[in-house]
């Protein structure tokens, strides 16, 4: 199961499980709703573009194209969500989205540009999935997961779709990014 399937689900069952308050059922903050929402999708995209590279879900050109856009989507919008206020009651979650800022801006921008990158592949492909959409060697030496490090940085646009989907995965791998209080901080939990 692809990470950020694992990291949305989590989240939905954590906000499921929270407790009312005062027989009010607690609602998260219109942002903290929108950044749930936005990681949903992604996750909901992930697994369907998974399944189809694995073989496990037919392969519909139209359906690549619909969940990979998701990702350019809420690519474009993920500083924007995580700007401000946490969208909770504490000034230490406010103050961690702060001191983390640079770090997310940089994976949220990494993120969008892989997405667009994958988003026009996924506009040139056709009927079926070909050779040269699939995993394979990495131009400039590295490992396909990133495992070794690229000799020279390349440019998106040559690697293959799969591999600028596993690459999409691997930025928003939050878990090992950001610490699991910043994930609470974040609104993603």
């Amino acid at each position: 199961m692809p990470k950020l399937l694992s990291i949305a689900l989590v989240s939905a069952a954590l906000i499921l499980a929270q407790p009312a308050k005062a027989g009010v059922e607690a609602q998260p903050s219109p942002i903290v709703h929108r950044r749930q929402q936005a990681m949903k999708d992604m996750a909901v995209a992930a697994k369907t573009i998974a399944a189809m590279f694995s073989g496990e879900l037919l392969y519909d050109r139209a359906r690549l194209r619909e969940a990979a856009s998701v990702f350019v989507v809420h690519g474009a919008e993920l500083s924007a969500l995580f700007t401000g206020k946490a969208g909770t009651d504490s000034k230490a979650d406010d103050r961690k989205i702060a001191a983390e800022r640079q770090e997310f801006d940089n994976i949220a921008a990494r993120l969008q540009e892989l997405a667009v990158v994958f988003d026009r592949k996924t506009a040139r492909a056709g009927d079926v999935i070909t050779p040269d959409m699939r995993m394979g060697s990495v131009p400039g030496g590295g490992s396909l997961l990133g495992a070794r490090r690229l000799r020279a940085e390349v440019e998106p646009s040559a690697i293959p779709a799969e591999h600028l989907f596993h690459m999409m995965l691997e930025t928003c791998d939050l878990p090992q990014q950001v610490s699991a209080q910043q994930v609470v901080a974040f609104g993603l939990r």
